[in-house]
């Protein structure tokens, strides 16, 4: 399914948002494999992903 599309579903455990990229992690599996996905937060970027991401996205919780 794509973005936007009737039934899209994301498979994300988490997607946070940095000002300066979105981190997306996944879990695959039941063996506790976990993949980081780093998009970074550029106009030349992908803008469908891009758009994904921060419709998504939970600001991060980043230490003073």
């Amino acid at each position: 399914m794509r973005f936007g599309g009737p039934g899209f579903c994301t498979q994300l455990r988490t997607l946070d948002e940095y000002p300066t990229l979105f981190e997306l992690t996944f879990i695959v599996g039941d063996g506790g494999l976990i993949t980081v996905v780093l998009v970074p937060r550029r106009p030349d970027f992908d803008a469908e992903l891009l758009a994904l991401c921060a419709s998504h996205a939970t600001p991060a919780e980043v230490a003073p």
